[in-house]
């Protein structure tokens, strides 16, 4: 049974993982630091600080993080200015949520000064019981941390929680955090470990409709 969900932002409800995979390689490249598509891999979904350790392995400590760090966000913005795309059928199954009774809540490792703008261009703010970013919570994804707090200010016991995420650690974390995880394909592919942490997978988020009658016994 379904009562609650929790949706991860970038790559789940907005089509912004590609923009963050191009900020990225753009400030890397601007850093003269190489394999920066190779490091992206593993950074997806993570909090600023999992990505330090990430990173200070990558490319030792000479490099100041914090600025790169920065630079790239700032980088994102300027690719989507006053535009943030969303997914297909992101708003249909938002709608969908809300004539159901199902409330909903963002858990995110993006800034929550990003966070709240592209939620409010969007409209999705309209839709959120609560947001979480990993600035809220002792450890970002894969932790689950994030998930716990989220269902905290829902007021849900975690069974009943559905997480929709697109990334291996927002799948990861959600599983650790003893909820129904549900995988929508972006940027990274279903594998033999997502087959075992999920619920479902789905093409697109219109899917995960047909995943919430299927569990809720809503019919066709």
């Amino acid at each position: 049974m379904i009562k609650y969900a929790i949706f991860d932002m970038d790559g789940t409800l907005l089509d912004t993982e590609r923009i963050f995979k191009e900020s990225w390689i753009i400030t890397s490249d601007r850093w003269g630091l190489d394999g920066s598509e190779d490091i992206y891999v593993n950074i997806v979904g993570r909090s600023r600080e999992t990505i330090r350790v990430l990173f200070e392995e990558k490319y030792g400590t000479e490099y100041n993080f914090d600025k790169f760090f920065d630079e790239r966000m700032r980088c994102f913005t300027e690719l989507v200015k006053d535009s943030v795309p969303v997914k297909e059928g992101c708003m249909e199954l938002l709608d969908f949520m809300k004539a159901q009774g199902i409330p909903c809540a963002l858990a995110t490792s993006t800034p929550m000064y990003i966070t709240g703008r592209n939620l409010a261009l969007t409209g999705i703010d309209k839709y959120m019981s609560a947001v979480v970013t990993s600035e809220m919570v002792k450890k970002g994804k894969p932790a689950p941390d994030i998930f716990i707090e989220a269902a905290k200010r829902l007021g849900a016991r975690a069974e009943y929680c559905m997480v929709v995420e697109d990334s291996y650690n927002g799948l990861r974390a959600a599983h650790k955090a003893g909820m129904l995880p549900v995988m929508v394909i972006d940027s990274q592919a279903p594998n033999e470990e997502t087959e075992k942490l999920t619920l479902a997978t789905c093409n697109s988020l219109l899917d995960v409709i047909d995943v919430v009658k299927r569990e809720n016994n809503l019919g066709a």
